[in-house]
Protein backbone atom coordinates (compact mmCIF):
# COMPACT_ATOMS: atom_id res chain seq x y z
CA UNK A 1 0.00 0.00 0.00
CA UNK A 2 1.70 3.59 -0.81
CA UNK A 3 0.06 4.90 2.17
CA UNK A 4 1.73 2.58 4.41
CA UNK A 5 4.61 2.73 2.45
CA UNK A 6 5.02 6.56 2.62
CA UNK A 7 4.49 6.83 6.05
CA UNK A 8 7.08 4.39 6.81
CA UNK A 9 9.65 6.30 4.84
CA UNK A 10 8.76 9.44 6.64
CA UNK A 11 9.32 7.87 10.15
CA UNK A 12 13.06 6.42 8.54
CA UNK A 13 13.22 9.91 7.41
CA UNK A 14 12.95 11.44 10.76
CA UNK A 15 14.96 9.38 12.60
CA UNK A 16 17.86 9.59 10.61
CA UNK A 17 17.48 13.93 11.27
CA UNK A 18 16.48 13.33 14.78
CA UNK A 19 13.25 14.56 14.21
CA UNK A 20 9.80 13.74 15.85
CA UNK A 21 6.17 14.77 15.30
CA UNK A 22 4.29 16.05 18.01
CA UNK A 23 0.82 16.26 18.55
CA UNK A 24 -0.66 19.88 20.17
CA UNK A 25 -4.69 19.29 21.32
CA UNK A 26 -6.52 22.37 23.14
CA UNK A 27 -8.00 21.32 26.35
CA UNK A 28 -11.30 22.39 26.97
CA UNK A 29 -14.84 22.15 24.89
CA UNK A 30 -14.63 24.45 22.32
CA UNK A 31 -11.48 22.71 20.92
CA UNK A 32 -10.01 22.72 17.36
CA UNK A 33 -8.70 20.16 14.92
CA UNK A 34 -4.77 19.26 16.49
CA UNK A 35 -2.09 20.64 15.20
CA UNK A 36 1.02 18.51 14.15
CA UNK A 37 4.55 19.49 13.53
CA UNK A 38 7.72 17.92 13.35
CA UNK A 39 10.69 19.26 15.07
CA UNK A 40 14.42 18.24 15.63
CA UNK A 41 14.19 16.42 19.07
CA UNK A 42 17.15 18.47 20.05
CA UNK A 43 15.80 22.25 19.30
CA UNK A 44 14.14 24.80 22.40
CA UNK A 45 10.50 24.32 21.91
CA UNK A 46 10.00 27.91 21.84
CA UNK A 47 9.61 28.90 18.43
CA UNK A 48 7.21 25.74 18.12
CA UNK A 49 5.30 26.89 21.04
CA UNK A 50 4.42 30.06 19.30
CA UNK A 51 3.62 28.34 16.08
CA UNK A 52 1.02 26.46 17.29
CA UNK A 53 -0.49 29.43 19.72
CA UNK A 54 -0.37 31.47 16.24
CA UNK A 55 -2.00 28.73 14.10
CA UNK A 56 -4.73 28.14 17.16
CA UNK A 57 -5.57 31.64 16.96
CA UNK A 58 -4.32 32.31 21.01
CA UNK A 59 -2.13 34.61 22.79
CA UNK A 60 1.68 32.95 23.23
CA UNK A 61 2.05 34.83 26.53
CA UNK A 62 -1.44 33.16 27.93
CA UNK A 63 -0.74 29.79 26.45
CA UNK A 64 0.84 26.33 28.30
CA UNK A 65 2.02 23.46 26.78
CA UNK A 66 1.53 20.26 29.01
CA UNK A 67 3.17 16.67 27.96
CA UNK A 68 1.86 13.73 29.95
CA UNK A 69 4.00 11.69 32.12
CA UNK A 70 2.57 8.64 33.82
CA UNK A 71 -0.73 10.43 35.68
CA UNK A 72 1.40 13.57 35.67
CA UNK A 73 1.24 16.67 33.43
CA UNK A 74 4.22 18.52 33.06
CA UNK A 75 4.68 21.93 32.52
CA UNK A 76 6.39 22.48 28.88
CA UNK A 77 9.21 25.61 29.44
CA UNK A 78 10.93 27.59 26.34
CA UNK A 79 13.91 26.11 26.40
CA UNK A 80 13.25 22.76 27.10
CA UNK A 81 13.60 20.44 23.88
CA UNK A 82 11.52 17.11 22.65
CA UNK A 83 15.04 15.34 23.81
CA UNK A 84 15.00 16.47 27.43
CA UNK A 85 11.51 16.03 27.87
CA UNK A 86 12.02 12.40 26.05
CA UNK A 87 9.09 13.26 23.86
CA UNK A 88 8.14 10.49 21.67
CA UNK A 89 6.83 10.79 17.40
CA UNK A 90 3.54 11.19 17.31
CA UNK A 91 3.27 12.17 21.06
CA UNK A 92 0.24 14.14 22.18
CA UNK A 93 0.85 17.89 23.81
CA UNK A 94 -1.82 19.29 25.69
CA UNK A 95 -2.12 23.54 24.92
CA UNK A 96 -4.05 25.19 27.58
CA UNK A 97 -4.72 29.15 27.47
CA UNK A 98 -5.39 31.21 30.63
CA UNK A 99 -8.14 34.18 30.04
Amino acid sequence: NAIVQSEQRRQREHKVKGMVTLVFEQAGRNQGPPVQISVKASNWLQGTMDLVSKRMSLDPEKTRFFATRGDKKVLIHPHDSAHTLKLRDEETITVTHQM
